[in-house]
């Protein structure tokens, strides 16, 4: 199983952007100031640190300034054989063929510390997907995968 496909809507630079990733090897060129740690950061938001201390996190100066809806959208599709993706069927995609878990920051109202974090996975996790109720990753299942 490998993480085939990176999405990122309102995140710092990056207004929209889907970021295709290879089951080897994945090189991001461009300009400076061209969004590629934006890309690298999003990546790390949606994943564990391997030492397992995180020390990147979302806030209020991470939302896209431009035009939008004031919230931070990530999605990790991850696609592999049905045998690597059956552990993982609460995130299955409609097709059963790729697995999506999609992470949602609202920063903070008027007199809130902190913004609202939601882990979206499977069916719902997709705008793209059929509609009907999102699924809530079961308790420890993002973790499984990050």
């Amino acid at each position: 199983m490998y993480l085939s496909q990176l999405d990122v809507e309102g995140f710092r630079s990056l207004s929209r952007v889907s970021v295709a990733l290879d089951r080897d090897v994945s090189v991001l060129v461009g300009e400076n100031s061209g969004g590629k740690t934006n890309v690298i950061d999003a990546l790390r938001l949606l994943t564990d640190p391997v030492d397992g201390r995180r020390n990147l996190y979302l806030d209020r100066d991470d939302l896209f300034r431009g035009s939008g809806c004031g919230q931070v959208m990530l999605r990790a599709t991850y696609t592999g054989s049905a045998e690597d993706l059956a552990a993982y069927q609460h995130a299955a995609g409609p097709d059963l063929d790729r697995l999506l878990y999609t992470m949602r920051y609202i920063p903070p109202g008027p007199g809130q510390a902190r913004g609202q974090v939601d882990w979206v996975a499977g069916s719902g996790a997709d705008p793209c997907d059929p509609p009907g109720p999102p699924h809530p990753c079961p308790p420890g299942q993002a973790n499984r995968l990050r």
